[in-house]
This record gives structure tokens, sequence and C-alpha cells, in this order.
């Protein structure tokens, strides 16, 4: 069966997509998502992923920062399809607890990510994957 680009099937996948990170999935989570080559993701400030390889970088990194989050998504708005893509605006609530270091207590963080993600289907043409998601802005709550 198709992998449909319906607002059913986006959302579900976006929704899925964020609750990885929620209860910090391994990264083969992650790396079935996306597609093979021509990623483009951005995480400011300066998580730039091009590659399945910098993606499991930059989760690792991203993990240890931030032991503790919650995504809940506010906005999932399909902007434009084809037959082979869909373009969509996100915006999601991000809140997270940065680690402790140093004696340092940790920081608890509340902002609206807003997003740019493009989503293609597999060759098989059976699942959605992510080929761009790159944060526009991070606006605190």
């Amino acid at each position: 069966m198709t992998a449909r680009f319906d607002d059913a099937t986006v959302d579900a996948f976006v929704r899925d997509w964020f609750a990885l990170f929620d209860r910090r999935a391994p990264v083969e989570a992650y790396l079935e998502r996306l597609v093979d080559d021509g990623l483009e993701m951005f995480y400011p400030p300066d998580g730039r992923v091009h590659s399945k390889d910098d993606f499991r970088a930059w989760l690792a990194s991203a993990y240890d920062a931030f032991p503790k989050t919650q995504h809940t998504p506010k906005t999932i708005a399909i902007l434009q399809t084809t037959d082979d893509t869909a373009r969509l605006n996100v915006v999601v609530n991000w809140q997270a607890d940065s680690r402790a270091e140093d004696g340092k207590p940790s920081e608890h963080m509340n902002l609206d990510a807003t997003q740019r993600w493009t989503l293609c289907r597999t060759a098989d043409g059976t699942r959605l994957l992510v080929s761009a998601c790159i944060v526009d802005s991070m606006d605190p709550r």
C-alpha cells in the first residue's frame, strides 16, 4: 500500500517522530525514518545534519545535553504536495531540562520551534521518510 500525504498520515508521522525524542528511543528508530541521500536538517545553534552519521552524532549530543524533553506539536500543516514529496510547516513546543554540570543547576527551557519539513516516500512507496527538517526559529514561552 502506498504511503499517503494526507493530513492524518502526515500528522501521525510527525507526532511519532517527536515521541521518539521524549522516550529517548535508540538512534536506529530515527535512522529508519530518514532518507539515505540528500538529508538536510538544522537544529540551532549549530546542529547541521547532512547524513545519517551526522544525525547519529547530533542525537548523542542532544541526549547528553538534555536528559529530559517533552515535544508537543501545536501545528502540523501540509503546505504543498507532489507525487513524491510533501512540504510542511510544523510548530512544536519543546520543553527540556539541561544537564546539571560543575555544580550549576539544570536549566528548564520552554520554546516554540517553527520548522520546515520535507517528507518523501520510501522507494517501494510504503513508508514516509524525512528528507528535510529546518528549525527557523525558537521562541521562548
